[in-house]
């Protein structure tokens, strides 16, 4: 038995607790050492199952050294739902093109709604990354349609169907906006919401009137959302319902104010942002000093923008 082996059954199999240096064991897993750790995974408890997903998920957060990613392709294979919906959160800056075969798989298959769900949330960077050129259409046209079936598919679940249609709000496809506008209208709250975040990543100014009415809705989270597609659409029009909505009860829809503030850019929205570095909340303060940054950042003539991740699509959907 090799020396890996013989670690990585001691981590899966052993009943003492692993110590926390335990887990770096799976970081950057090699195809062999993947084989090697499949059928012990396949003999390891439940619990321990989940603690080591568990661990690896924090780990991963906390150092962005570690790769865990090979390992958590190999998770998503696990009998047990809760495991296979946290390799998907583990994969969420995973952009191989080789994992959407799988994730098509999971989103069509899946027997749990919660899976397919976050599958296509997990789709939505492939879709993205589909129309800045980095795939190629016969990578991405499989995908769309995957997702489009979700939508389109009255027995899905409707997280999982509006978690597709924030997927595909990225793609320039004539059937966006028609999908995006049935989804504001469909009596499901939580649809509308998703609605209204799939118009800020369509990018589609013709939203605009919606996106500055629904920063008044009694719904914090629609007014979230609502925050975040005015400031995605780059709207001028919105400043004025922006910055009346810096007074909003809700921190954190204060704090996507401010990100949109910056994002739309101009004096207005400067002044506004300045007195932001007043607001009593730290968190606040922050992003207000963050926007300002980085509008001085292009108003400097720099070519390259500070990198800023906060926006990128996750497997939750950020809503």
């Amino acid at each position: 038995m090799s020396q890996f082996a013989h670690d990585i059954q001691r981590l899966f199999l052993d009943p003492d607790a692993p110590a926390a240096r335990d887990y770096l064991l799976l970081d950057e897993l090699d195809p062999a050492e993947i084989e090697t750790a499949r059928p012990l995974w396949a003999q390891t408890s439940l619990a321990r199952r989940l603690k080591i997903v568990q661990a690896l998920l924090e780990l991963g957060e906390e150092d962005l050294e570690v790769d865990f990613w090979p390992f958590f392709r190999l998770a998503l294979d696990d009998p047990d739902d809760r495991v296979r919906f946290m390799a998907l959160e583990g994969l969420w800056e995973d952009e191989d093109p080789r994992l959407i075969p799988r994730l098509i798989d999971l989103l069509q298959h899946d027997p749990a709604e919660g899976v397919r769900a976050a599958a296509a949330a997990s789709l939505a960077r492939f879709v993205f990354l589909g129309e800045m050129d980095v795939l190629k259409d016969p990578i991405t046209r499989p995908l769309q349609a995957a997702l489009l079936d979700a939508i389109r598919n009255p027995a899905e679940a409707g997280e999982v169907r509006r978690r597709a249609l924030e997927a595909l709000a990225y793609a320039d496809r004539p059937e966006m906006p028609d999908l995006i506008a049935a989804a504001y209208q469909d009596p499901d709250p939580l649809m509308r919401v998703s609605a209204v975040f799939a118009m800020g990543r369509a990018c589609d100014p013709a939203w605009t009137d919606t996106a500055i009415t629904e920063l008044s809705n009694p719904d914090p989270a629609m007014r979230f959302e609502a925050a975040r597609a005015c400031g995605e659409i780059e709207a001028e029009e919105a400043l004025p319902a922006l910055v009346r909505t810096l007074s909003d009860p809700d921190l954190e829809v204060r704090e996507m104010v401010v990100w949109a503030l910056g994002e739309i850019g101009g004096e207005a929205a400067r002044r506004a942002l300045k007195q932001c570095l007043q607001d009593p909340n730290p968190g606040i303060q922050e992003a207000a000093q963050d926007a300002l940054d980085e509008l001085a950042f292009y108003e400097s003539g720099a070519l390259v923008a500070p990198l800023d991740f906060s926006m990128l699509p996750s497997a939750d959907g950020n809503n």
